[in-house]
């Protein structure tokens, strides 16, 4: 699940990253709140609570978590 994340970064900074692989990214902030909602709604569906906790690195979460965000991340 290491591989898959950046440790680092926190939970929506990673799947902001997932989000716009192989796009243009400009100088411009890279979420916006409906990208947000539509994180959240994501990651509801794993049932992990990790809908609350978008503003936390990922270094800091469980490695049940980690994978399942890893996995959700490749999707």
């Amino acid at each position: 699940p290491a591989a898959g994340t950046c440790p680092k970064l926190t939970v929506l900074e990673n799947m902001s990253l997932a989000d716009n692989k192989g796009g243009r990214f400009g100088l411009g902030r890279g979420v916006n709140r409906r990208r947000t909602d539509y994180y959240r709604t994501q990651l509801e569906m794993l049932k992990m609570g990790l809908e609350d906790r978008l503003t936390v690195p990922v270094a800091s979460l469980s490695g049940g978590q980690r994978q399942a965000l890893a996995l959700l991340l490749c999707a």
